[in-house]
């Protein structure tokens, strides 16, 4: 079992910098192609900063080991808001802007409990995914629309500003290497990181 915990390790290892790399190759290659950083900022950022999430849910499911992905996405919600945004206010105060307060909470609240009735029966089937996912194209729709109207209004959107810290490769191929290597990245880490978690918690005796 030792040997799984270490190759769980690195599969997390090659998830993080796999996400990094392919974020920051796709998001330089956008700009180069004259993506304004609004757009890059709601696609290539907000997508590629989930892929981790992403990849080792979709192998989850593929492997018939359906209840890492629900747990994945559940858990990683849980922890963001309560060790990620908890610990980062106790250490300082964070200035929550009111339009996250009227618009995006409650999106967040209602998608939750769209998500809890789904699983009322047990199943979230293939048509249930489709809500899902038409949701996410919606939301980014939305949030580009509201972006371009904030900025019509004199205030520079956040997405800018990250868009920027994420450094820019001048170098085509230098950021085709970024994306292709960040994709075996993330793919690779999450093969590593189900195989090995469903060994480890088989030998542990506990649950998906």
């Amino acid at each position: 079992m030792l040997l799984h915990a270490v190759l769980c390790v690195v599969g997390f290892a090659l998830l993080y910098y796999g996400a990094e790399w392919l974020v920051k190759g796709s998001a330089s290659l956008a700009k180069s192609l004259g993506v304004a950083p609004i757009v890059i900022g709601l696609t290539v950022v907000a997508f590629g900063t989930s892929a981790p999430e992403l990849v080792v849910s979709l192998v989850s499911s593929i492997k018939g080991a359906s209840m890492i992905a629900v747990g994945n996405v559940i858990g990683s919600n849980i922890c963001n808001i309560a060790l990620v945004l908890g610990l980062s206010a106790a250490i300082q105060p964070i200035t929550c802007h009111r339009a996250v307060v009227r618009r995006d909470i409650p999106i967040m609240l209602a998608i939750s409990l769209l998500l809890m009735a789904l699983c009322l029966d047990d199943t979230i089937h293939r048509i249930d995914g489709a809500v899902l996912f038409g949701g996410i194209i919606l939301y980014t729709v939305m949030n580009y629309f509201f972006a371009r109207r904030e900025k019509a209004a004199g205030n520079v959107p956040d997405v800018a500003g990250e868009v920027e810290e994420l450094g820019f490769i001048s170098s085509r191929p230098k950021q085709l290497l970024f994306i292709v290597v960040g994709i075996a990245g993330v793919v690779g880490g999450a093969q590593l990181v189900v195989d090995s978690a469903v060994v480890i918690m088989e030998a542990l005796g506990v649950s998906q």
